[in-house]
C-alpha cells in the first residue's frame, strides 16, 4: 500500500514517495511549531549576521570537522535521493542550539551512508541533555562550531526528501542555526514518521519514537544519540511502509501500551525534575580531584555501607558535591557476598559499594582500572531528622539489567567446639521464669504480629509512601508514630510493593539497595506519620 522512495533528479524536484508520500509528504516551513518528541515549541528567528561565524566556513574544505567522514558524507549525498536525520539540542525557543547531528543517506530505500557529527554549542549542556544522551561538555571540547559544517550539510540536504520523527522540530532547529550562519533556510519535501504512526496506530495512547518502536516490536530503548535515533527512525519508517493499513488495539493492548509509555514518561519526568533542581546550583566538587579517567555523571545511585563512614561525610555536610574514586571489587558481606560491585573511595577512605541490583544496571560502565566520578551528599528532611549522611554516586546512564556471575563463594562459618558444663544443683534455689526474648520484647512495640517471612536486610535508610484514599482504610486509626510490620515484594526493576494486614498500601519505585532474600516477599518495619489529613508510612530498607 505504501510506496517506497525512488530515485529522481538530483537538482530537480525532490523524489516521489508513491501513494504514501502523496498522503503524508509536506513542506517544512521555518515557522512550523514542534510537538511530540521534544515537547518544545520553537520558531525560527529572522536571519542575522553572527560575527562569530566566519564566511570561510562556507567553503567545501571548512576546518573543524573530520574531513574523511565529512567528505564521504558530502560525496554520498550527491548519490542519495532521501535522508533520515535527527538532532540533539540544548536550549529553548530562539535560543535553541544543536550539539549533535546524525543522518542516514538513502537511495531507493536502502542505506548508502551513515554520518554522525558532534558540534560545540555556545552554552553548556544541562542535566537533561547529559542524562538522556550521556554526552558531556567534555565530549564537545574538540568538536567544531556549527558554522564550520552547517552550510555544507544544508547544501547536501536541500534537494533530498527528509525523513524524521516529528521532523519539523529538527528542520526548525537547523533553520535557526542556519539563520545565525547567514545561510538560506531549508524547505525540503518531508516524510514524518510521527504522522505515519498516528495514521497507522490511531488509538494508541502516545506516538513518541519509543512508543512506535514498541508497537512495531522493536525491543530496545531510545538512545537519544542523533545517529542512533536516526537509525531507529529508519527502522520504524521501513516497517510502517510495509503495513497494509491501520492497526487498532483492543482495550487490553491499549492499557499495556499506556502503562509502558507512562513508565518511560515518568523516567523522563525525573530527569527534568533533576535538571530543575540542579539549575542555578553550584555543583563544583569541594575536595581535591584525584588522578584518573573521569566518567560521565548522568544519574545518581545510592551506595551501601556509607552509614559506617559518617565522620568523613559529615565533614563536608549536606548538599556537598565531591570527587570520589570508583574501582571494581566484590560485595564482602551479606547474602550477595562474592558478586561484583563498584567500591567508592573518598579522600583515600573506602566508604561504600553498589548493591547487586544496582550493579546489574551499571556493570561495565567504569574502566577496569578504575575511574574518577562525582558524588553528592543528599540534602533531604529524612536524613536531617535522623542526623545521617548518605552519598549518591553519579554514574553514566544505566543499561538494562544483566545477570551477574558470583566471583567468590561466601566463607564458611567457623564452628566453635561446644563446651560441656555440669549443671549446678541448688535445692534452695527457686526457679525463676525466663525473661522474654529480645525479639518478643521488640514485637511488643508493633501494633501487629510479625508475619512468618524473612526480614528484609536494612541499610539504615527509609523510603516514604504517601497513602491514597484507598489505602487509608487499611491502617484505620493507627496512631501517629506507631510501628508496623509490613510485607514488601519486588515490583518492577528496582521497586517494591508494600502491604499491611494483607492489603496493598502502595508501590515505591526506584529504591536503591533493595536486597530481597526470598521470592515470596520479606518483612520490613515501618512507622506511621500523620500530618493533618495526610498519612505517610516510612518503610525501613
Amino acid at each position: 500500500m505504501w510506496g517506497t522512495i525512488t530515485a529522481g533528479k538530483r537538482r530537480g524536484r525532490a523524489i516521489i514517495m508513491g501513494l504514501f508520500s502523496a498522503f503524508f509528504g509536506q513542506k517544512a516551513t521555518p515557522n512550523q511549531r514542534s510537538v511530540g518528541r521534544h515537547a518544545t515549541t520553537i520558531s525560527a528567528p529572522p536571519q542575522t549576521n553572527d560575527a562569530a561565524t566566519s564566511s570561510s566556513a562556507h567553503g567545501r574544505h571548512a576546518a573543524g570537522a573530520p574531513r574523511s567522514d565529512f567528505d564521504e558524507f558530502l560525496r554520498c549525498s550527491s548519490e542519495a535521493d532521501s535522508i533520515v536525520l535527527d538532532t540533539e539540542t540544548v536550549g529553548l525557543g530562539r535560543d535553541i542550539e544543536i550539539f549533535e547531528f546524525g543522518a542516514l543517506l538513502l537511495r531507493g530505500g536502502d542505506i548508502i551512508h551513515r554520518y554522525g557529527q558532534l558540534v560545540r554549542p555556545s552554552r553548556p549542556l544541562d542535566a537533561v541533555n547529559v542524562s538522556l544522551s550521556a554526552i558531556s561538555d567534555r565530549d564537545l571540547l574538540d568538536a567544531p562550531p556549527i558554522g564550520f559544517v552547517l552550510p555544507q550539510i544544508i547544501d547536501a540536504i536541500a534537494p533530498l526528501t527528509v525523513i524524521g520523527h516529528n521532523v519539523s522540530y529538527d528542520l526548525t532547529a537547523l533553520n535557526i542555526e542556519a539563520a545565525r550562519c547567514s545561510v538560506p533556510p531549508l524547505h525540503p519535501d518531508t516524510v514524518d514518521t510521527l504522522d505515519m504512526a498516528q495514521a497507522l496506530f490511531p488509538n494508541a495512547p502516545r506516538h513518541t519514537l519509543q512508543d512506535v518502536m514498541r508497537m512495531l516490536g522493536i525491543d530496545r530503548p531510545e538512545r537519544h544519540r542523533a545517529l542512533a535515533d536516526a537509525e531507529d527512525t529508519f527502522e520504524v519508517w521501513s516497517l510502517m511502509t510495509r503495513m497494509g493499513g491501520p492497526r487498532y488495539f483492543d482495550m487490553g493492548e491499549v492499557e499495556v501500551q499506556r502503562a509502558a509509555s507512562n513508565k518511560e514518561k515518568a523516567r523522563k519526568d525525573r530527569l527534568f525534575s533533576k535538571a530543575a533542581y540542579l539549575n542555578g546550583r553550584d555543583c563544583t566538587p569541594v575536595n581535591e580531584q584525584p588522578e584518573g579517567t573521569v566518567i560521565d555523571h548522568a544519574e545518581g545511585v545510592e551506595i551501601l555501607g556509607d552509614e559506617d563512614h559518617q565522620p568523613i561525610l559529615a565533614k563536608y555536610g549536606y548538599d556537598a558535591w565531591l570527587w570520589v574514586q570508583v574501582h571494581e571489587g566484590i560485595i564482602e558481606k551479606g547474602s550477595n557476598y562474592g558478586y561484583p560491585t563498584y567500591w567508592v573511595t573518598l579522600d583515600g577512605e573506602r566508604i561504600g559499594y553498589l548493591s547487586k541490583k544496582s550493579m546489574q544496571r551499571y556493570v561495565g560502565l567504569v574502566p577496569s582500572d578504575g575511574a574518577v566520578a562525582q558524588g553528592h551528599i543528599k540534602n533531604c528532611g529524612t536524613d536531617r531528622a535522623k542526623g545521617v549522611f548518605n552519598l549518591r554516586l553519579q554514574m553514566p546512564t544505566a543499561h538494562e539489567p544483566v545477570e551477574l556471575e558470583r566471583k567468590a563463594e561466601p566463607p564458611k562459618p567457623i564452628k566453635k567446639p561446644a563446651v560441656r558444663r555440669e549443671p549446678k544443683h541448688d535445692a534452695s534455689a527457686v526457679a525463676k521464669p525466663k525473661p522474654a526474648s529480645a525479639a518478643r520484647a521488640s514485637e511488643a512495640l508493633f501494633v501487629n504480629a510479625k508475619p512468618h517471612k524473612k526480614v528484609l536486610p536494612t541499610h539504615d535508610k527509609t523510603v516514604e509512601l504517601v497513602l491514597d484514599d484507598g489505602a487509608l482504610a487499611a491502617v484505620g486509626d493507627v496512631a501517629d508514630g506507631a510501628r508496623l510490620w509490613l510485607v514488601v515484594r519486588p515490583s518492577g526493576s528496582a521497586g517494591m510493593s508494600v502491604r499491611f494486614g494483607g492489603r496493598l498500601l502502595g508501590v515505591v519505585d526506584d529504591v536503591d539497595g533493595l536486597e530481597f532474600v526470598s521470592d515470596d516477599g520479606n518483612v520490613a518495619a515501618g512507622t506511621i506519620r500523620r500530618d493533618g489529613c495526610a498519612v505517610r508510612v516510612l518503610v525501613e530498607v
